[in-house]
């Protein structure tokens, strides 16, 4: 289970804290990811996600959702350097994979990938420098127990892969 935690350098879904512990005492495998805003600083941004995610074993690295063409790719890159250094383990980057192929892909640090390909296109995701590892197929999936959309995902490995991923 993946959650929206925080976006640039103030703001955290209220909910958050509770879909957090709610998802560990359900025995779920956790996500947390921070929404980039361009015209903040990575220092700013990474405060207010470090200030409201607490990650431990088990759990999948920090996700920065990097969605917006004006974003500043050496502070998306800062950010990512933060949370690796924080956390000790390397982020995914989330984006849209036509945004990762126009703007980032020669720019951005090698980090896992979680990119959404609508399942129209027939594209399964792949790079000959990076390593895609979540594909983000449908963002209009419905689960009983939800209201509203939720996105839907493939975890493009085997068991062990993802065992992997997640944090020591």
């Amino acid at each position: 289970c993946i959650m929206k935690a925080t976006e640039g350098s103030s703001f955290s879904d209220r909910k958050f804290k509770s879909y957090w512990i709610n998802a560990k005492q359900n025995g779920m495998i956790r996500g947390a990811y921070h929404f980039f805003s361009p015209g903040v600083s990575a220092e700013k941004q990474f405060e207010n996600f470090k200030r409201h995610v607490k990650l431990g074993k088990n759990d999948l690295p920090p996700i920065l959702d990097v969605e917006l063409k004006n974003c500043n790719i050496d502070e998306v890159n800062k950010w990512l350097k933060l949370a690796e250094n924080y956390y000790g383990v390397k982020p995914i980057v989330y984006s849209d994979y036509f945004f990762f192929k126009l703007l980032m892909e020669r720019k951005l640090d090698n980090y896992p990938l979680w990119l959404h390909i609508n399942k129209r296109f027939k594209v399964k995701p792949s790079f000959n420098n990076f390593d895609c590892v979540i594909w983000q197929y449908n963002q209009y999936g419905k689960i009983n127990g939800i209201n509203g959309n939720v996105d839907l995902n493939t975890f493009l490995g085997d068991s062990e892969d993802f065992k992997n991923l997640l944090i020591k």
